[in-house]
């Protein structure tokens, strides 16, 4: 969740059920973002215990129903829940306005390819065979990094963020046995698929770390930094060995700069390198490129290493050149094509990382470095200033980099059936081709 917050504080254990204001004090963000959470999953858990798991209502009853016409995959507007999330789909063509919601919307089916949250940038072609076709659905954190209208044109900047709820529908190819009625389990690949990370991130502040430094703080154990920080830890991919390379920042990954142009294969241009002397990029940063089509279709970035930065001009170096189409550009130009919403985002690991015990892990600093780190499970890696982070893996788990799936366009022949159940965030529906 890359968004510029000072913590995140809600816990569902403690029962509180709503957001108490009180006069003359100051509000801060970390308290309305509880009292959000508060309200949102009080509305997933009722809507669980009354409507199920999975399900869609029943005045809607076409409600995201897969129909093949003329060669393609339509799939037909509504509202369908899944695990409590609101997934909908507003339809194609021409809307109206629907009066009990006050919202324009339509009664035409979407193509497949058509999904407002499924970016396909070059067709594919499909084989022949049978394929289940499922509806995933989360949420995901927007910013004015890929939605521009989110800054307040009265001041001109951000004021807010927002959550957004995405779904999407996808293929998985199956067997020819495999029908309509084939039990889950009985699916070539399908449970590990859908299998949820079983990954787990425990952090402390180590209670032996000291600094020898007498100008620092007393060598004592415990955080050392001298001001609030929301760190985020994320999975970027996994090694050879099975370890999860993780990434990290010290401000929730939430400064990143917009990719305005590529002037050179080794130079990018931002629309701002720097907020503050802090909130900013500097010669030895690792970053990360990526953009909306990236993170849709559940694909981690390019890290790169800045070599310099020009604030005068918004650009910056990197140390090695980017290879070709590694930013979708403008045809004939050096633009980044905005409509995929190129951003460059900071993260913080840098130099020889160390585990609890000073052993090294890592050198950031070597040549060939991805920049990142390895994290061998269950081994306490120190961050910075005392923070300390370990990550470990449930029974049968499997760590996840991002959210997965299949991407495929449709051109199937035949529909036979569809049904829909629950797999945990995934609302399936089962079409045999």
């Amino acid at each position: 969740m890359a968004v510029d917050i000072s913590g995140k504080t809600f816990d569902p254990r403690h029962n509180y059920s709503e957001l108490v204001s009180m006069q003359g004090r100051v509000v801060s963000d970390t308290p309305l973002n509880e009292g959000a959470a508060i309200v949102d999953r009080r509305f997933r858990a009722e809507t669980i215990d009354l409507a199920g798991f999975c399900g869609y209502p029943a005045h809607l009853p076409d409600s995201f129903r897969i129909e093949i016409s003329g060669g393609e995959l339509l799939i037909h507007p509504g509202r369908y829940y899944v695990d409590g999330l609101l997934a909908e789909n507003f339809g194609a063509g021409e809307h109206s306005f629907y009066l009990p919601l006050e919202e324009l919307n339509s009664t035409e089916p979407l193509t497949f390819q058509s999904q407002p949250f499924l970016p396909i940038v070059e067709p594919l072609e499909l084989d022949d065979g049978r394929y289940l076709v499922f509806l995933d659905v989360w949420k995901r954190p927007v910013t004015f990094l890929e939605a521009p209208e989110l800054i307040d044109p009265a001041i001109g900047v951000d004021t807010s963020a927002r959550i957004q709820t995405v779904w999407q529908v996808k293929l998985f190819a199956v067997d020819d046995g495999v029908t309509c009625s084939t039990e889950d389990e009985d699916i070539d690949d399908w449970l590990e698929f859908t299998l949820p990370s079983g990954a787990r991130l425990t952090s402390r502040a180590n209670p032996a770390s000291a600094v020898d430094d007498p100008c620092l703080l007393p060598p004592e154990g415990g955080y050392r930094g001298l001001e609030n920080r929301t760190y985020m830890v994320a999975i970027h991919d996994i090694n050879e060995d099975g370890d999860a390379l993780i990434k990290w920042s010290r401000v929730n990954g939430a400064f990143a700069g917009r990719i305005l142009a590529q002037p050179a294969n080794n130079t990018l241009t931002l629309e701002q390198v720097a907020k503050d002397d802090y909130l900013r990029f500097n010669a030895g940063d690792w970053a990360e490129i990526t953009d909306d089509v990236r993170v849709l279709e559940g694909n981690p970035g390019t890290m790169v290493r800045v070599l310099s930065v020009d604030d005068a001009s918004n650009t910056i170096v990197l140390e090695a050149p980017l290879a070709a189409g590694e930013i979708m550009l403008v045809p004939a130009s050096t633009a980044a094509d905005q409509s995929v919403h190129p951003i460059l985002r900071r993260w913080d690991q840098s130099g020889i990382v160390l585990d609890t015990d000073g052993n090294e892990i890592v050198n950031l600093d070597a040549a060939g470095s991805d920049g990142l780190i390895p994290a061998p499970e269950g081994v306490f890696i120190a961050l910075e200033d005392g923070v300390e982070i370990a990550i470990t893996l449930d029974d049968e788990g499997l760590y996840h980099s991002v959210i997965t799936g299949a991407l495929l366009p449709v051109m199937p022949t035949a529909l036979l059936k569809n049904w829909m159940k629950r797999r945990r965030r995934h609302s399936i529906i089962t079409s045999v081709v």
